[in-house]
């Protein structure tokens, strides 16, 4: 039976950790039999693996309306594991690895206990950095490191020399078709 990342059902805490911080390490932090608190975790940035990508609010939002769907056992002896309703994530509150509601007094009432969410449909949610970035037709990074590279060498160029140059250095480096110019103009707009 794999762990962590590669487990098929994920706890509530290595899903928040996915769609948080989108990294496997941090997802293999919250499983197995020591995990990582999650609240302690999120209280010292300083141990974080990467800049966060999404808050833990996107996740309650995703069970809310259904897009992610989560099982669970009722907090009753014996009980099967069972679908949690989305409309039931409107008055939970997500502290992972566990789910609560406040009643009076203070009084944190826990009704679902081994939260488990399936892994793919999570990585299907959130998707990695790795598979987001794929998906450009332009490595934008690398422009944007040519086009900061032209002016500080040269930084009385022209917007339509730099744009020209910018193009000419990509197709000298990737060798396939660059940005049109209204598209590097658009990007540069933004860099500025």
């Amino acid at each position: 039976m794999q762990q962590g990342f590669h487990a098929k059902y994920w706890n509530l805490a290595m899903t928040a950790a996915w769609a948080k911080f989108r990294n496997r390490e941090m997802v293999d932090k919250f499983d197995g039999p020591t995990p990582e608190d999650w609240k302690a975790y999120n209280m010292y940035p300083s141990m974080w693996k990467g800049k966060p990508q999404e808050k833990t609010l996107s996740l309650h939002n995703a069970l809310i309306t259904g897009k992610l769907k989560a099982s669970g056992h009722h907090n009753a002896s014996n009980s099967q594991m069972a679908p949690i309703e989305p409309i039931e994530w409107e008055t939970l509150i997500i502290a992972p690895p566990k789910v609560y509601r406040c009643l009076p007094h203070n009084i944190k009432d826990e009704p679902w206990l081994n939260i488990r969410i399936v892994g793919a449909d999570v990585q299907k949610l959130w998707r990695s950095k790795i598979e987001t970035s794929g998906r450009s037709k332009y490595d934008w990074p690398t422009v944007k490191r040519i086009y900061k590279e032209l002016l500080t060498s040269n930084p009385d160029i022209s917007q339509n020399e730099i744009i020209e140059e910018i193009q000419l250095e990509f197709q000298n480096q990737f060798s396939k078709e660059p940005p049109s110019r209204t598209t590097i103009q658009n990007k540069i707009k933004i860099w500025q």
